[in-house]
Parts: C-alpha cells; sequence; structure tokens
C-alpha cells in the first residue's frame, strides 16, 4: 500500500495517528497526489482520493484529467473510492468529470454517520450486481472484519441511481438539514 499526501507536516503527525513505520506493505510518500497518479509503475486494485482544503476538494483532484489517470493506472477491474464533502459546490462538476471517465460504471452515496459522500467509480461492467448479489458478499466480509458492509451495500446501489442521472448530482451539493 502507498499513501500519498502532500504536507510533510501531515506526514511528520503519523507517530500520534499510529501510522507504522514504512515496510514492505505500507510506504508513505510526500508528493502531490495528482501528479503522483499519472505514474506507469504500478497498477493498483484501488485507489483511494481524500483530498482535502478548508472549504473543499483541491481543483487538481477534482478534474476529468486527474480522473483520467485513475482510471489509466488502474487494475483492469479496479475501484477509484473518493471523499467528497457535502458541502463542497464543486460536487456536481467532480461527478460530472468522474462520469466523463468511467461512464456509467460508478455509484455515489452520502457516507454514514457523515457530513461527506463516498464515489465509487470502477473498471468493468456499468452496472452494480443486483442488491442481493452485494448483500451476500457484504455478509461473508462482515463475518471476517470488523465493518458494516451490509448498509454500504445499500447506499451504493441506491446511489448508483444518483450517479446515473445528472440532474441529481445538483441536489448531493446542498447540505442536508439534521436534527
Amino acid at each position: 500500500m502507498v499513501a500519498v499526501e502532500i504536507d510533510p507536516a501531515v506526514i511528520a503527525l503519523r507517530e500520534r495517528f499510529r501510522i507504522p513505520p514504512d515496510d514492505a506493505r505500507l510506504q508513505v510518500v510526500c508528493a502531490d497526489g495528482a501528479e503522483f497518479v499519472k505514474g506507469r509503475e504500478a497498477r493498483p486494485e484501488v485507489i483511494l482520493v481524500d483530498g482535502f482544503l478548508a472549504d473543499g476538494m483541491p481543483l487538481q483532484l477534482g478534474s476529468a484529467g486527474f480522473y483520467a489517470a485513475c482510471h489509466a493506472r488502474l487494475a483492469d477491474h479496479g475501484v477509484l473510492v473518493a471523499n467528497f464533502l457535502a458541502s463542497d459546490r464543486g460536487m456536481p462538476h467532480y461527478l460530472g468529470a468522474v462520469r466523463a471517465v468511467f461512464g456509467a460504471s460508478m455509484s455515489v452515496a452520502r457516507a454514514e454517520d457523515s457530513c461527506n459522500y463516498t464515489l465509487f467509480a470502477w473498471k468493468g461492467p456499468p452496472r452494480l450486481p443486483p442488491l442481493q448479489t452485494l448483500l451476500a458478499r457484504a455478509r461473508v466480509l462482515e463475518a471476517v472484519h470488523a465493518l458494516k458492509l451490509t448498509p454500504t451495500a445499500r447506499r451504493m446501489k441506491r446511489g448508483e441511481a444518483v450517479a446515473a442521472a445528472p440532474d441529481a448530482w445538483h441536489a448531493l451539493a446542498r447540505p442536508r438539514n439534521t436534527l
């Protein structure tokens, strides 16, 4: 696993957040993730994007060029997972850029217990498997991991419809009122 962080001050906090030292399984690189992903030396199964400024995503992490570089770098059936702030007004633009690269092979759903959205975009068939198949896979993984994946599977399937309807993306940029 390679973690890319642009800010050396954030990397300096790794012990505080119990990030282990670099070894054969983990490498932390100080670099611009938008530039790093353009390299062709690795073909990861998953690329996770979680980059924020005070008011939302940096422009370079929301561009069609960045998503095209992620698509090119991913393994043949790889998945891009990105975290978006619900209050980021650029979200419809970012989702449009993802759709321009990944086509209908995407889902966007509100993250559990959060004011964020999680995007899943994948290489391969444009539709997720049926909900019952996703739920069965989630239950198998829940038996060996301490993750609640069944609700995630449901949110992903619902999010597929949001991703397919570009007009619905604009509603995602509006923060929800919560009590």
